[in-house]
Parts: structure tokens; C-alpha cells; sequence
């Protein structure tokens, strides 16, 4: 019985003493730089509209907020960064997909810049990040010339499942955001400004 008990006792023991406790090390890189916020035009409490291939107008509804977020996790002996982002949240006024715009700085020398739209994509924000989007001269999208244009392919990753119809590409700049989504089925959505 004795013998019993002690088998008992060695894992517990074994766990209390065989790996050392100890702290993560917490950074805080602190809010956004001005300059992030310029990737991302929209402006909170705007209404943009979009034109469907078929003519229909849709309206999304802009609201932009932070939230500070972390690296890592507590559990690990490792350093941990709090970090800012800056979320815009496109909600339409049709049954749609909503549109998710996320800017951070996760690292005090790069930004990280994605976009949402049931599948994600990323938005180029520093030199390097080139290889995740081909970048085109210009587009003509509904009667205008759009300049500094990113062509984005979608990136569905292994946990969604976008079903037949989804977001594959989208024509993107700095100055007006989104301009072009293209869906899987070749539907469009188009940047439709109010002159």
C-alpha cells in the first residue's frame, strides 16, 4: 500500500520541482504611430458605398476603435509584448459580408496591416511585405483612374471554410481603401463614390 502512495506522490512531485518557475519579461510598444493610421482611410461614423456587378448599391457603415492585445502567452518563460491596434469595422446595409481592417504594431519597427472579408488578406505597410501583393501602376475602376494600387489575393488559412462563393482578390491604396473586391463566382464590388 505504502508502495501505491508513493507512485502516487512521484508525478506530483516530479511537477513541483522539475521545471523552474519563472516570469515573462512585459514590453509595452505603446499607441500607433500617426503615420500607421494613413493606411487606412476610412473615417469613423462615414458611410462608404460599393456597386455590385448587377448595379445594386450597397452602404457599409464605418466604426473605428483600439484595443491593446499581447504576444505570446503568460505561461511561457519568454518575453511578451503589449502592443496597440487600431480596428475599422465596415457593417453593410444588406446581408453581406462585414469588413474588418486591423493595423498594429506588434514589433516598435514593423507594422502589421490585414484586411478581413470571410477570407484574409494582407495589407502592405512596410518594404518587405511586397511579396504578399502585387503591386499594379494603376486601375481603372468605374470610370476612374485609381494610382499606387495593390492587387491582394486572398489567404483562407486551414480554419475556414468559405464555401462555394467567397472573397478571392481585391484591388487596394492608401488613399480610398478598398476600390475593387472580386468574388470567386467573378461578382464584383466597385468603389462607388459620391461626386
Amino acid at each position: 500500500m505504502r508502495t501505491l502512495k508513493l507512485l502516487f506522490l512521484l508525478p506530483l512531485v516530479l511537477l513541483l520541482t522539475g521545471c523552474p518557475r519563472c516570469r515573462p519579461v512585459y514590453f509595452n510598444n505603446g499607441p500607433l504611430p500617426e503615420k500607421a493610421l494613413a493606411y487606412v482611410p476610412y473615417k469613423d461614423g462615414e458611410v462608404y458605398k460599393f456597386r455590385h456587378s448587377a448595379g445594386h448599391i450597397i452602404r457599409f457603415t464605418c466604426s473605428r476603435f483600439n484595443q491593446t492585445a499581447q504576444t505570446h502567452c503568460e505561461e511561457c518563460c519568454s518575453t511578451v509584448f503589449n502592443y496597440m491596434v487600431n480596428t475599422t469595422w465596415l457593417e453593410p446595409d444588406y446581408p453581406l459580408f462585414n469588413i474588418q481592417i486591423d493595423i498594429a504594431n506588434p514589433d516598435t519597427s514593423y507594422l502589421y496591416c490585414s484586411a478581413y472579408l470571410g477570407a484574409g488578406f494582407n495589407i502592405p505597410v512596410n518594404p518587405q511585405d511586397t511579396i504578399l501583393a502585387q503591386k499594379t501602376d494603376s486601375v481603372f475602376v468605374d470610370s476612374t483612374w485609381y494610382y499606387d494600387v495593390f492587387l491582394l489575393k486572398s489567404y483562407p488559412g486551414d480554419f475556414l471554410d468559405l464555401g462555394e462563393i467567397y472573397v478571392d482578390s481585391l484591388y487596394y491604396n492608401y488613399q480610398n481603401g478598398i476600390l475593387k473586391i472580386i468574388m470567386s463566382n467573378n461578382e464584383t464590388y466597385t468603389i462607388f463614390p459620391d461626386n
